[in-house]
Order: C-alpha cells, then sequence, then structure tokens
C-alpha cells in the first residue's frame, strides 16, 4: 500500500513541474539551459524548450501513474510476473523514445535563427 501512496506522489509531482514548465514559469529547472550564457540563451526558444521539457515530465507522470496501478494488482495478486515484466519493457521503450524525440525536437528545432 505504501508503494502505490509514494508512486502516486511521484506522480503527481511529475504533473506540477509539467505544468509549471508548460507554462514557461520553471526554466531554472531544465538541465543544460539554466548553465547557458545570456548570448546563449538568446538563441534558443525557452518556451519552446520548457514544452519540451514537460512533455517529458507528463510522460513520466503517465508512467508513473500506470506502474502504481500495476503495483496495486501485483499487491492484490491480480496479475502475475510475465505481464508486469511486458508492461515494464513496454513502459521504458515509450520513455526511452520520449527522450531522444524531445532531446532531438530541442537541439533541431528550437534553436533561433542566426540571421534574426
Amino acid at each position: 500500500m505504501i508503494t502505490e501512496i509514494i508512486l502516486a506522489i511521484m506522480a503527481l509531482l511529475f504533473l506540477m513541474v509539467g505544468i509549471f514548465l508548460f507554462k514557461g514559469k520553471a526554466a531554472w529547472l531544465i538541465a543544460g539551459y539554466n548553465s547557458l550564457s545570456e548570448e546563449e540563451k538568446k538563441k534558443y526558444d525557452k518556451k519552446a524548450i520548457c514544452k519540451a521539457a514537460s512533455f517529458i515530465c507528463f510522460v513520466c507522470c503517465v508512467i508513473l501513474c500506470v506502474i502504481t496501478y500495476i503495483a496495486h494488482k501485483a499487491n492484490s495478486d491480480m496479475i502475475d510476473e510475465t505481464s508486469m515484466i511486458t508492461v515494464a519493457v513496454v513502459l521504458l521503450a515509450v520513455l526511452i523514445i520520449a527522450i531522444i524525440t524531445v532531446g532531438l525536437y530541442v537541439t533541431k528545432r528550437n534553436k533561433k535563427n542566426e540571421r534574426q
């Protein structure tokens, strides 16, 4: 029972951070962007980078909600280990694909045009 509560709290934290990032209010949380000089920061679209980072937070929130559900089912003996492993592999693949996609999006699409 305590596992489900901890996972639910973590999911809520990711949701809250994702909302703040989506609104563009928490750019200081983004590693790398935070440490750039002011000249380098001007080369990137801050709102677009925040939205991309919020997407990762929302994906993590959904994954944690699914894991919470599966943990509840496992504690109630309603699901077997084989099903849990399959779901874990799928969730890990989804997370890796989301991180790669956002990483490519941020590096390729969010750099402002140098001529402007």
